[in-house]
Parts: structure tokens; C-alpha cells; sequence
């Protein structure tokens, strides 16, 4: 016999589970049509989203791959994930093309302090057809590297095509004042930096930086100096504040170092700050704050992992404790320079090579001297001072074979065409002691 109790429980649960039903479905309804009526609007009034359209609608790239002209375009979706000054997004469209051919596409962008830049875009992303187009962040690192390779072409191509890619005047009057650094007019760069620093927040650090710069290239040694104290004091007032702690939580933790984000980034604007520090005070003679500043450079770049400014910073360590005739430390900081395998700046070892040639003059350890300068003149042979000075060390010694050795780099040097004049001069001098008359011979 049943039990009308039970029947009445086992009906009642079903009610339960189709009311649970019911309402997940309303909820879900609500969520979508909450996104689509007020969500997508706000979207709408984002920077990111701004960014995005700004580049979907002036990329050169975008417009040489489409197969048709592009007709309207449609936001479809965001994903967005920030963590104070640096986040990660991405936008979708749904673009509409000539003849109503129709292709999906993927903005992705990056904020690095106060701004917000296009750093992939794919076309049918996730299918077979995909295909990835050129963005502003990729051609703001080309443009960089263009910058420290000194090709002017190329500067003005990037800037041309990142003046209409880029949204955020910000970011360009950043780096149009590194092109105006870059062609000389150093009262522009300035005007414009100061411009742009009541106009940053994260990023204020980094254009303090780049004024010090401007200083320095036009010899103005007490303005870098106070500019780049400047940086520190900010950097110290930020931390203070925890304003640079999103640094080690965010994406960028993750991600290879390059120029553009080494440009804005706290921690390695305050080791460029303490390295190039090092560097003005080797230029006013004030060694002891060298020693100082090379250390306190090494340390940090040595915490935030960046080999090349650890490695020039013990460079100048080396070349300030040189000049303080502090020879037995500066050997050993130089031993170091030549030994590091991750330095691969050759000029620097050239430079610690031939400081060890000058300690082992003056330890009359006559057995190392010429290696040195062998070694020195093998790995900068464009350097006049160091082919210079082993030259005048092999004249002054004269053992056996000496002045002929001499000879072979003086003429190397004129080959070069490395301070011409210089070794023509010293060429005639060997020759006159070797008791050769015939001066034709100088020109090869």
C-alpha cells in the first residue's frame, strides 16, 4: 500500500527542482540581457575599448589584409584582467566587409602605467584562416630599436605609421620627444617631456628620467644630477605609497624583458638612474660618489634580473675605483667585466683589458702588459686611445721586435681610418727609429 506522505515529498521535489531550473534560467536571461543593454554600453566609454577601435579603424596592416574594403564593424565581447597600473584585454568584432563578406577579429591590448596599447590583433583567430597582423606595441620596440641603432630612416617611418595607430597623445609626446632627442633639438625634447609629466601618473618616473637624459647629452652635469636624485626620491615616495607592488603580481612578471616596458617600469628606471649616475660622476671627477652609485645600480639590477645594466654598473664600478687608485679592487672589479659570459658588450671589455694593462705598468708585470693591449685592441679595434697607448708602450719598451709590432698596429690604424692623422704620425716616427726612409709605404 503507498504512503501518501511520501508521494507527496516525491512531488513536491520535483516542483523544487523545475522552480531551481526555471529561476537558473532567469538568471542567466537577466545576465545576458544586462550585458547587451547596459554592460556593452559602458564598455563603449572605455579606454581599452577605445584603443581598440581606434585601431581597427586606422591599422595600415589590418587594411592591406582584408580582401575587401572594410563596411561596419560589431563589438561582440571583452575580457579584461587589471591589476593597478598594468592589465591584459581583449576585444572581439565581427567585421563586415564589401560585397557583406564577413571575418571575426581579436584585439589584444596591454596597459604598461597610463596607457593602453594594441599589442596583437588576429584575424579568424582560433580557426585554420587565422592571421596575425602588425600592431603599435610591435612597431613601438622596432621603433626603439631603431632609436639605439641610429638609423634615422627608419625612426621617421615608425613614428609616421604609430601617429596614426596610436590613441593616447600621451605616448606620443613621449616618443616624439625621443626623436627630437635623437635629431639634437634637446630645447624641444625638454619642452615636450615637461609637458607630459603633469600629464602621467605611474609614468611620471620614467619622463623625470628622460629629462635627466636631455641634460646629460647637452653637457649639463648639476641639472642631470639633481633630475636623476629626482627619479630616486620619486621612486622612493611611490613605493611608500605601494604604488609599484602591481609590478611583480602582474602579467608583465611573466614576460620577457624589452625595451618599451624596461622604459616604464620603476624598479628599472631606478637602477638606470643610480648607472647613470655613475656615469655624470665620472664626468665631474667625483669618484667616491661613483664608487657609490655603480654599487647601488649593481645591486638592483641584480634583484630585478637585468644583465645588462648589472653589467655595465660593474663596468663603472671598475673605471671609478681605477681613477680613486684603488688598482688591486679595480683589477679584480675588471677580471669580472672580462669573465662575465651574459656582458656582451665588447667595448667594455676592451676598456677592462686595457685598464689591466695600465695596473700591470705599474706593478712592472712586464709579462701581462702587451696581452692586455692585444686582447684590448683584438676586441675594439676602432678605439684610437687603446690602439694609441699599446703603440706608444711597445715604443717606450723597444725590446726586440717591439717597434715592428708598433708599426703593424699604427698601420692597422691608419687602414681603419682611425684618427688618421694620429697614426700617420706615429707610422713616420717608427720608421725614422728603424732607419726606413721610404714613406711611401704609409699609404696601403
Amino acid at each position: 500500500m503507498n504512503n501518501p506522505k511520501a508521494q507527496d515529498i516525491k512531488t513536491h521535489g520535483i516542483e523544487l527542482v523545475l522552480i531551481g531550473v526555471v529561476g537558473f534560467m532567469v538568471i542567466i536571461a537577466f545576465t545576458i540581457f544586462s550585458y547587451h543593454f547596459f554592460v556593452k554600453d559602458r564598455v563603449r566609454e572605455s579606454e581599452e575599448y577605445k584603443t581598440a577601435v581606434h585601431y581597427v579603424k586606422t591599422s595600415s596592416s589590418l587594411k592591406e589584409q582584408l580582401v575587401a574594403p572594410l563596411v561596419s564593424f560589431d563589438f561582440t565581447d571583452i575580457r579584461v584582467s587589471e591589476s593597478n597600473d598594468f592589465g591584459h584585454c581583449f576585444v572581439y568584432f565581427d567585421l563586415v566587409l564589401e560585397n557583406q563578406l564577413k571575418e571575426s577579429m581579436r584585439v589584444g591590448l596591454i596597459r604598461i602605467g597610463d596607457f593602453w596599447i594594441v599589442a596583437e590583433a588576429e584575424l579568424n583567430p582560433d580557426t585554420k584562416l587565422s592571421y596575425k597582423l602588425e600592431t603599435p606595441y610591435k612597431r613601438i620596440l622596432v621603433f626603439l630599436t631603431s632609436l639605439s641603432y641610429n638609423n634615422d630612416f627608419y625612426v621617421g617611418l615608425y613614428l609616421g605609421h604609430l601617429q596614426r595607430e596610436l590613441l593616447d597623445s600621451r605616448l606620443l609626446l613621449l616618443l616624439e620627444a625621443k626623436v627630437k632627442a635623437y635629431v639634437g633639438d634637446l630645447q624641444k625634447a625638454q619642452e615636450l617631456l615637461i609637458r607630459l609629466q603633469d600629464r602621467v601618473g605611474y609614468s611620471e618616473l620614467a619622463v623625470l628620467f628622460e629629462r635627466a637624459m636631455m641634460h646629460y647629452a647637452a653637457g649639463e652635469f648639476p641639472s642631470t644630477i639633481n633630475l636623476l636624485h629626482d627619479v630616486i626620491r620619486k621612486y622612493d615616495e611611490d613605493k611608500a605609497k605601494s604604488l609599484r607592488n602591481a609590478y611583480k603580481k602582474s602579467i608583465f612578471s611573466r614576460m620577457p624583458s624589452d625595451p618599451f616596458t624596461s622604459l616604464l617600469d620603476h624598479d628599472v628606471i631606478l637602477a638606470e638612474a643610480y648607472r647613470n649616475l655613475a656615469v655624470v660622476y665620472y664626468d665631474a671627477k667625483n669618484f667616491e660618489k661613483g664608487v657609490a652609485a655603480a654599487s647601488m645600480a649593481r645591486m638592483i639590477a641584480l634583484q630585478i634580473k637585468s644583465d645588462t645594466i648589472a653589467s655595465s654598473a660593474l663596468f663603472m664600478l671598475g673605471v671609478h675605483l681605477h681613477f680613486l687608485d684603488r688598482l688591486h679592487d679595480a683589477d679584480s672589479v675588471f677580471k669580472q667585466v672580462i669573465e662575465d659570459v651574459k656582458n656582451s658588450n665588447l667595448s667594455q671589455k676592451a676598456w677592462a683589458y686595457y685598464y689591466r694593462a695600465e695596473h700591470a705598468k705599474r706593478w712592472r708585470r712586464e709579462e701581462f702588459v702587451m696581452d692586455y693591449y692585444e686582447r684590448a685592441v683584438n676586441l675594439d679595434p676602432f678605439n684610437p686611445v687603446i690602439r694609441r697607448d699599446a703603440i706608444m708602450y711597445l715604443m717606450a719598451r723597444n725590446y726586440a721586435g717591439d717597434l715592428e709590432i708598433a708599426l703593424s698596429l699604427s698601420l692597422r690604424g691608419i687602414q681603419y681610418g682611425v684618427s688618421d692623422p694620429l697614426f700617420r704620425t706615429l707610422s713616420s716616427q717608427i720608421y725614422s727609429r728603424l732607419g726606413i726612409r721610404d714613406k711611401s709605404q704609409l699609404v696601403e
